[in-house]
C-alpha cells in the first residue's frame, strides 16, 4: 500500500503561500473561467516546489467573492504570504496583474503587470511563478528549465478551462456541457494530455446520465427515454437503458485515461485520472495503488492525489493509513473535502468523536453538498442521537435523504414512517442507491433482503460497494457466508 506522509502541524510555515482566485476585470465580466484557470495553473506550478507549502485550489477558492481581508485569509489557510491579481482579456490580448503580499503586516513584496497575447499565456504563468519564488527566496530544484505548455493551441486551452470550471459545479447538466467542451478541445489538439485526463475523470462520475451525451452526439441508445435536456441525475434517477449506457461510458473512460498517459506519461493528472478509473470503474485495487503511487511521486503536494490514496485505503480496509492520508490531505487543502475520508475512516475504526468533528467541519464548509449530511447522520446514529440524525438526513439531497430516513425513523421507533420512506426509495432509486438501501435491511437484521440489495448493487456497479469492507452499517452480515462471498468477488481481503 502507498506510504503516508506525516501530517503537517498547525504552525504557519514561513515559505508558504496561498494563491487567491484572480479577479476577472474584463469589460463583459465573462472571463471568470480564464482568470480561475490562471490561478489554478499558478497553484499547480508552485505546489511542485518541494520547499514551498501551497494550499490547494479548493481552499484558496473558498474566499472567491468574499470580503475577508488578507490577514484573515492567511490565518485560515495557515500561510505567511498571499498572491492575488487580476486578468483583463480582450480578443487575443491579455493583461495580468499580480502582487505578492506579506500576510502579517500587509507589505507588498512584489508586483508586476504582464501584457501578452494569448499564445504567450504559459510564459506569463512561468514569469509570475518565477517572480514569486525569487521574492520568497526559494530555490527551484529543477532549475530554470522552461515548463512545457500543456497545448500549443490557445483555443483548445480555453475550451479546457471552460470545461474544468463547469465540471466543478458537479451537476449532470454542467458535466455534460464540460464533456462537449473537452471533445471540441481534443479535436483541435488530439495530443492534449490534460484534456484527455479531464475527460477520463468526467467519465468516472457515476452521478451523470450519460445517455444525454450520446443523444447530443447522435448516439442515443435504443430504449433511452431521457428527453429532459438539462434534468439532473438526482431529480430523475437512472434511465432504463442504464447498462448499455454504462458499458459505453466505461469504454470511453478507459480510452481517455490511456490517451492521457500516452501523451503525458510524466503528468500527475494523467496518473490520477487512470487511478480514478481503476478505483471507481474497474475495482482493480492493485492497479489503482500503482497509479496513485506514480502520481504522488510526480506531485507529492497534490491534495487530490493524497485524498484518493485515503479513499483507496478505506476500500482495502487499511483504516489507520486512511486516516493518515486524510489528515495529510486536509493539511494540503485545509478547506477542501478530505475531511470526508477522515470521517469515513474514523467512523469505521470506532473513533466516533473524531468522525463527528470531521463531518461538522465539512458541513460548515459545504452545507449543500450531497451525502455529507447523510454520513454525519450515520455517525450520530452510532452515538445514539437519533433525533439529530433524522434532522441531518432531512438536510441532504433527495436520494440520500430518502434512503437515509428509514434508518433514523427506525431508531426513533417510527416504523410505519420508515416503511413508507423505504418503499419510496426502492421504487425510485433502485439503480443508483442499492448500497444505501441495503443498509436499512441490514440494520433490521433482515439479511436476505440486505444481501439481495447488495447483489443488485454489484450488478449495477454501485460505487458504494467499494466502501463495504469494515462498514459498521453491515455488521449484522458479518456471519453470513453470502456476504463473504461478495467480498471475495470484490477481491477485498477479509
Amino acid at each position: 500500500m502507498v506510504a503516508a506522509s506525516a501530517p503537517t502541524g498547525d504552525a504557519v510555515y514561513e515559505k508558504s503561500i496561498a494563491v487567491l482566485p484572480f479577479t476577472d476585470m474584463s469589460e463583459k465580466k465573462d472571463q471568470e473561467y480564464f482568470s480561475d484557470g490562471l490561478s489554478e495553473e499558478l497553484i499547480d506550478q508552485l505546489t511542485k516546489i518541494p520547499e514551498l507549502h501551497v494550499p490547494a485550489r479548493t481552499s484558496s477558492f473558498c474566499f472567491k467573492g468574499k470580503s475577508e481581508d488578507i490577514p484573515t485569509i492567511a490565518r485560515r489557510l495557515m500561510v505567511a504570504h498571499v498572491l492575488e491579481g487580476s486578468v483583463r482579456k480582450s480578443g487575443n490580448h491579455v493583461r495580468v496583474t499580480a502582487q505578492l503580499v506579506r500576510a502579517d503586516n500587509g507589505y507588498h513584496l512584489w508586483s508586476e503587470t504582464y501584457d501578452r497575447n494569448l499564445d504567450d499565456i504559459f510564459k506569463v504563468q512561468d514569469d509570475i511563478a518565477g517572480a514569486v519564488v525569487k521574492a520568497l527566496k526559494v530555490s527551484l530544484l529543477s532549475g530554470d528549465t522552461p515548463r512545457t505548455a500543456p497545448t500549443t493551441n490557445s483555443e483548445a486551452y480555453t475550451l479546457y478551462l471552460r470545461a474544468v470550471s463547469l465540471s466543478r459545479r458537479q451537476t449532470s447538466a454542467d458535466t455534460v456541457q464540460a464533456h462537449d467542451y473537452l471533445q471540441q478541445a481534443l479535436i483541435l489538439d488530439p495530443q492534449f494530455a490534460l484534456g484527455w485526463a479531464a475527460l477520463a475523470e468526467i467519465f468516472s462520475d457515476d452521478t451523470v446520465n450519460w445517455d444525454r451525451v450520446f443523444a447530443r452526439t447522435g448516439e442515443r441508445l435504443a430504449g433511452s427515454n431521457d428527453t429532459a435536456g438539462a434534468a439532473d441525475f438526482y431529480s430523475q434517477g437512472l434511465s432504463a437503458n442504464w447498462q448499455a449506457s454504462a458499458k459505453r461510458t466505461i469504454a470511453q473512460a478507459h480510452d481517455a485515461a490511456e490517451r492521457a498517459l500516452k501523451f503525458g506519461p510524466d503528468l500527475p493528472e494523467a496518473h490520477l485520472a487512470m487511478a480514478r478509473v481503476r478505483l471507481y470503474i474497474d475495482w482493480d485495487w492493485p492497479a489503482a495503488e500503482s497509479e496513485i503511487n506514480k502520481a504522488r511521486e510526480l506531485d507529492p503536494g497534490n491534495a487530490r492525489i493524497t485524498q484518493l490514496a485515503a479513499s483507496l485505503a478505506i476500500t482495502v480496509g487499511q483504516l489507520p493509513q486512511a486516516i493518515e492520508f486524510a489528515q495529510r490531505a486536509v493539511a494540503q487543502d485545509p478547506l477542501g473535502t478530505a475531511r470526508n475520508e477522515l470521517g469515513k475512516a474514523s467512523y469505521r475504526i470506532g473513533e466516533l468523536q473524531q468522525a463527528e468533528a470531521a463531518y461538522r467541519q465539512l458541513i460548515e464548509l459545504y452545507p449543500t453538498a450531497s451525502a455529507f449530511h447523510y454520513r454525519y447522520a450515520l455517525v450520530l446514529l452510532a452515538l445514539g442521537n437519533s433525533q439529530a440524525a433524522l434532522d441531518e438526513m432531512n438536510r441532504d439531497i433527495l436520494p440520500y435523504r430518502q434512503c437515509g430516513l428509514p434508518l433514523a425513523l427506525d431508531a426513533l421507533g417510527r416504523h410505519a414512517d420508515a416503511d413508507r420512506e423505504l418503499a419510496a426509495a426502492e421504487a425510485k432509486w433502485r439503480f443508483g442507491m442499492g448500497y444505501q438501501i441495503s443498509y436499512v435491511y441490514a440494520s433490521r437484521n433482515q439479511r436476505d433482503q440486505a444481501m439481495d440489495w447488495l447483489e443488485r448493487a454489484y450488478q449495477t456497479h454501485d460505487t458504494g460497494l467499494i466502501s463495504m469492507l469494515r462498514d459498521p452499517m453491515l455488521k449484522n452480515l458479518n456471519r453470513d457466508p453470502r456476504f463473504h462471498a461478495l467480498l471475495r468477488k470484490m477481491k477485498l481481503q477479509e
